[in-house]
């Protein structure tokens, strides 16, 4: 422990130190307090006693500046108590210095200051500890109860025994303290566990919003290259396409019954060319002109009049549940649009017998609306990847159609989450801020 202390910096090396302290000095006088070392060791005796009373000197000190970390130094009194303290077993250690120097000459001296004296202070010590303890740990933090309650143990215990020692007539052996310790291990244990597994949380969830953060990144991007490339072509390519429509169109009126396939074929390419185009226009300036105050309810009965159809002729049913005076701020035209981008999708995901949702709600800053079926799912690889520029599920999509209504629903100051099973279906959770009506 104490080669480790070299890695941390100055403010956490003094509280680890005194740790190192506690736990050596503790060991110390565990050996140094039991017959068996005496029994086996007889002659070395007078050296167990002074490495008892030095540990003696230094542990109690060491507490007070573990302590007094720990309660970041918030108790004035109790710091200058721990200075006074660090002195007095400064001066303690001295005196058995000049004992052990004179060949016991000033025992008598000695003993009054190393047990006498000090005896009663570390009781004050002890006192005073359980004092802090009980306090901090009102104050909630889980560690610090954890930490109190040990810390309360030991000085209690400690705290029995000397009251014990003093007042009992017999000669009376010191053996609480012990449990006091084990107890008080037991404790920086479970704090340390705890914070072990905090850290972990806190790395997990740090790896988590990093590779949120990175995802976020590409895809914003992914997104500016595109709108770049929208802008920059998307008006150009779009007039000579509609001139060569019109003279595809001039063309097939005089060609005959075989060929007239062959053109159709042509013009519905670049009808799909030119929804591209569309797509990709949206996509470059996807900020409305006008926000006006919608009815959610309006726009997606508006919306179940072109969709019904469509479900219908894919096996699927749409089941719509607004209530009324779902208030937002939007375009009526974008907003149908990206609604139907959603639904489509999920009209094509279905199979027989196939249901598509739609379910709106309010909460109090919120309206949120979800558009879920039952469809084939799909994978989390892929429900990341929505919204990005050229991913599609399927064969001949461009994933355009979901970015731009991403885009359009960013612009509407709102926010768009997917969730999916495979083989279950899809979600599409759709937030917008609620206009509260006075």
């Amino acid at each position: 422990m104490l080669i480790c202390s070299g890695y941390l910096n100055r403010r956490q090396r003094r509280s680890w130190i005194s740790l190192c302290l506690i736990a050596l000095t503790t060991g110390t006088l565990i050996v140094a307090y039991s017959p068996l070392p005496y029994i086996y060791f007889e002659d070395y005796g007078n050296v167990l006693l002074i490495f008892f009373d030095i540990s003696m000197f230094v542990l109690f000190p060491a507490l007070s500046t573990y302590i007094d970390d720990v309660f970041e130094g918030r108790f004035v009194y109790f710091k200058k108590f721990r200075r006074f303290q660090t002195a007095y077993s400064a001066f303690c250690l001295a005196a058995l210095c000049l004992y052990k120097a004179t060949d016991g000459k000033y025992y008598a001296l000695y003993d009054f200051f190393s047990n006498t004296i000090l005896g009663p202070l570390i009781l004050i010590q002890l006192i005073f500890i359980i004092v802090l303890a009980v306090r901090n740990a009102i104050n909630g933090n889980k560690n610090a109860a954890i930490l109190s309650v040990g810390i309360f143990l030991l000085a209690l215990s400690g705290a029995a025994d000397l009251t014990i020692y003093y007042l009992s007539e017999t000669r009376y052996v010191l053996f609480l303290w012990k449990f006091g310790i084990i107890i008080m291990i037991v404790t920086l244990v479970v704090i340390l566990a705890r914070r072990i597994s905090a850290d972990y949380a806190m790395l997990v969830t740090y790896s988590k919003e990093l590779e949120l953060y990175n995802h976020n990144l590409q895809r914003t991007e992914k997104m500016k290259i595109i709108s770049d490339l929208a802008a920059s072509v998307a008006h150009e390519v779009r007039n000579p396409l509609q001139v060569t429509r019109g003279f595809l169109q001039l063309l097939s009126e005089k060609s005959d019954l075989e060929n007239k396939n062959y053109f159709g074929m042509a013009i519905n390419e670049l009808d799909r060319a030119s929804t591209i185009i569309t797509d990709f226009l949206t996509f470059a300036k996807p900020e409305m002109e006008t926000l006006v105050m919608l009815d959610l309810s309006e726009e997606i009965k508006k919306i179940e009049g072109i969709m019904s159809p469509l479900a219908a002729l894919h096996g699927g049913i749409l089941v719509i549940d607004i209530p009324e005076n779902l208030h937002i701020y939007g375009n009526s035209s974008k907003l149908k649009q990206a609604f139907i981008n959603i639904i489509k999708n999920s009209i094509e995901a279905i199979g027989k017998d196939g249901v598509i949702g739609i379910y709106a709600y309010s909460t109090e800053r919120d309206v949120i609306l979800r558009i879920s079926d039952n469809g084939e799912g799909m994978e989390e690889e892929k429900l990341a990847s929505l919204g990005e520029p050229f991913f599609s599920t399927k064969s001949k999509g461009t994933g355009l159609g979901l970015m731009v209504t991403f885009r359009i629903i960013e612009a509407m100051k709102g926010s768009i989450e997917f969730r999916s099973t495979k083989g279950k279906g899809t979600e599409a959770i759709i937030r917008f801020p609620l206009i509260k009506q006075s």
